[in-house]
Protein backbone atom coordinates (compact mmCIF):
# COMPACT_ATOMS: atom_id res chain seq x y z
CA UNK A 1 0.00 0.00 0.00
CA UNK A 2 1.51 3.47 -0.93
CA UNK A 3 1.44 6.47 1.49
CA UNK A 4 -1.05 7.98 -0.52
CA UNK A 5 -3.37 4.96 -0.42
CA UNK A 6 -2.83 4.83 3.60
CA UNK A 7 -4.13 8.23 3.81
CA UNK A 8 -7.01 8.11 1.62
CA UNK A 9 -8.47 5.15 3.78
CA UNK A 10 -10.31 7.76 5.90
CA UNK A 11 -11.98 9.42 3.14
CA UNK A 12 -13.16 6.25 1.71
CA UNK A 13 -14.60 5.36 5.08
CA UNK A 14 -16.15 8.56 5.93
CA UNK A 15 -17.83 8.56 2.48
CA UNK A 16 -19.02 5.27 3.52
CA UNK A 17 -20.41 6.07 6.59
CA UNK A 18 -22.28 9.16 5.05
CA UNK A 19 -23.60 6.38 2.29
CA UNK A 20 -24.78 4.16 5.33
CA UNK A 21 -26.35 7.64 7.55
CA UNK A 22 -28.52 7.76 3.92
CA UNK A 23 -29.83 4.42 3.94
CA UNK A 24 -30.97 5.19 7.74
CA UNK A 25 -32.67 8.08 7.64
CA UNK A 26 -34.46 6.21 4.12
CA UNK A 27 -35.34 3.42 6.42
CA UNK A 28 -36.78 5.77 8.96
CA UNK A 29 -38.66 7.33 6.71
CA UNK A 30 -40.29 3.87 5.67
CA UNK A 31 -40.87 3.14 8.77
CA UNK A 32 -43.06 6.28 9.48
CA UNK A 33 -45.32 5.64 6.59
CA UNK A 34 -46.73 3.20 8.49
CA UNK A 35 -50.79 3.18 7.17
CA UNK A 36 -53.52 1.20 8.69
CA UNK A 37 -56.76 -0.37 7.18
CA UNK A 38 -59.79 -0.66 8.44
CA UNK A 39 -62.20 -3.02 8.14
CA UNK A 40 -64.59 -5.24 10.64
CA UNK A 41 -63.24 -8.92 8.76
CA UNK A 42 -61.63 -10.85 11.44
CA UNK A 43 -58.00 -10.92 11.15
CA UNK A 44 -55.70 -14.28 10.53
CA UNK A 45 -53.27 -14.70 13.31
CA UNK A 46 -49.61 -14.93 11.16
CA UNK A 47 -46.65 -16.09 13.06
CA UNK A 48 -44.52 -14.02 10.45
CA UNK A 49 -42.90 -10.76 11.26
CA UNK A 50 -44.44 -7.45 10.10
CA UNK A 51 -43.55 -4.90 7.95
CA UNK A 52 -42.93 -2.67 10.41
CA UNK A 53 -41.26 -4.89 12.77
CA UNK A 54 -38.73 -6.37 9.91
CA UNK A 55 -37.30 -2.15 9.14
CA UNK A 56 -36.81 -1.58 12.66
CA UNK A 57 -34.89 -4.31 13.08
CA UNK A 58 -33.10 -3.37 10.00
CA UNK A 59 -32.33 0.45 11.59
CA UNK A 60 -31.38 -0.92 14.43
CA UNK A 61 -28.60 -3.16 12.81
CA UNK A 62 -27.66 -0.32 10.28
CA UNK A 63 -26.99 1.87 13.08
CA UNK A 64 -24.96 -0.61 14.54
CA UNK A 65 -23.01 -0.85 11.67
CA UNK A 66 -22.32 2.56 11.50
CA UNK A 67 -21.05 2.56 15.36
CA UNK A 68 -18.74 0.38 14.54
CA UNK A 69 -17.68 2.04 11.45
CA UNK A 70 -17.42 5.73 13.21
CA UNK A 71 -14.93 3.76 15.93
CA UNK A 72 -12.86 2.13 12.81
CA UNK A 73 -12.72 5.93 11.69
CA UNK A 74 -11.37 7.31 14.63
CA UNK A 75 -9.34 4.25 15.22
CA UNK A 76 -7.83 4.94 11.87
CA UNK A 77 -7.47 8.98 11.63
CA UNK A 78 -5.53 8.61 15.19
CA UNK A 79 -3.13 5.74 13.33
CA UNK A 80 -2.65 8.80 10.26
CA UNK A 81 -1.93 11.78 12.78
CA UNK A 82 0.75 9.80 14.34
CA UNK A 83 2.19 9.01 10.82
CA UNK A 84 1.80 12.79 9.98
CA UNK A 85 3.29 13.77 12.57
CA UNK A 86 6.46 11.92 12.14
CA UNK A 87 6.78 14.34 9.14
CA UNK A 88 9.67 16.30 10.55
CA UNK A 89 8.42 19.87 8.67
CA UNK A 90 5.31 21.35 10.40
CA UNK A 91 3.98 22.86 7.13
CA UNK A 92 3.97 19.67 5.50
CA UNK A 93 2.08 18.34 8.51
CA UNK A 94 -0.45 21.02 8.51
CA UNK A 95 -1.09 20.57 4.48
CA UNK A 96 -1.31 16.52 5.23
CA UNK A 97 -3.49 17.04 8.15
CA UNK A 98 -5.96 19.47 5.83
CA UNK A 99 -5.78 17.58 2.85
CA UNK A 100 -6.42 13.14 4.62
CA UNK A 101 -8.15 14.30 7.90
CA UNK A 102 -10.20 17.24 6.70
CA UNK A 103 -10.66 15.86 3.36
CA UNK A 104 -9.40 19.34 2.13
CA UNK A 105 -9.02 19.44 -1.74
CA UNK A 106 -5.37 20.62 -2.88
Amino acid sequence: MTAKEYLSQAYRLDKRIDSKIEQLKSLNLLATKCTSTLSDMPKSQSAGNSRLEDTVVKIVDLQEEINRDIDSLVDLKRDIVRTIKSVQNPEYQIILELRYLCFKTW
